[in-house]
């Protein structure tokens, strides 16, 4: 049995890392299929069919990025290797390598250095999430109708709304919180919902708008409910997990998509 835990009770912990590692976790959440795995302490695993792209470990201040290159992210680190700052080169250079690759320990403890971290996942493995957006369904809120377990269209032939019930215990809380309801709630979308209803169905008739992609404001928004940061979510979850019932709730990555 897996567990699972929040990653905001680290917070103080981490101090000034501690926006680093959401942007990370987030930026693994939304563009790799991963399974994660959370020893309850302080060592979070990125893995996939067996394979590690990043192992990080929650520090005093600071957290620590382990990635693995063999010979050939080797390869292509060296032909690009001026891209990078001093700081990641020399953790590179005075890394050991051993049978199974170039063992790097990066500790991290601020943001400057975390989009050299991203680009060096990249050359660890590309980004594997398939976003396509074409036939999708959006909320005027921005989050994915279609792919909502609670939307009435996926509760016709199967129980999304049992499934969602399930996963968002897993995803967004913790055991000592009270437990919401689930099982028997159905959306039948946003224009089923009166303006009383649902506060950002209030703010977009305040505005004049017909969705939140046409307010310039939305990234700063304090009125979406329905936007869930995947990074905020709770640490140990599946790539299913994610897929079913984190992502598809992420309204400003979808708001975003849709400009």
């Amino acid at each position: 049995m897996n567990v699972y835990t929040n990653p905001l009770n680290f917070k103080e912990k981490m101090g000034g890392s501690f926006d680093a590692f959401m942007t990370l976790v987030r930026y693994i959440r939304v563009n790799y299929v991963m399974d994660e795995l959370w020893d309850g302490k302080e060592e979070l695993k990125f893995r996939m069919s067996g394979k590690t792209l990043v192992t990080l470990c929650i520090k005093e201040n600071c957290f620590n990025a382990l990635i693995i290159f063999g010979k050939a992210e080797r390869a292509v680190f060296d032909g690009i290797r001026e891209q990078f700052s001093d700081f990641i080169r020399s953790y590179y250079d005075n890394s050991a390598t051993y049978h199974d690759g170039k063992w790097m320990f990066i500790d991290i403890e601020g943001n400057a250095h975390i989009n050299e971290i991203i680009e060096m996942l990249k050359i660890k493995k590309k980004p594997n999430r398939k976003i396509n957006i074409k036939n999708a369904k959006f909320g005027q809120c921005g989050q994915r109708c279609d792919q909502c377990l609670l939307y009435v269209k996926n509760n016709e032939d199967s129980r999304g709304n049992i499934e969602f019930h399930e996963k968002d215990w897993i995803c967004y809380h913790s055991e000592d919180e009270e437990r919401a309801d689930y099982t028997n709630m159905i959306c039948g979308g946003c224009y089923k919902k009166s303006i009383d209803e649902c506060p950002e169905k209030k703010c977009l008739h305040e505005k004049g708008c017909a969705s939140c992609s046409q307010c310039a404001e939305y990234n700063l928004c304090k009125i979406n409910s329905h936007d869930f940061d995947p990074a905020r979510c709770n640490l140990g979850l599946t790539a299913d997990d994610i897929t079913r019932a984190v992502l598809p709730y992420y309204s400003n990555f979808w708001l975003d998509k849709q400009k």
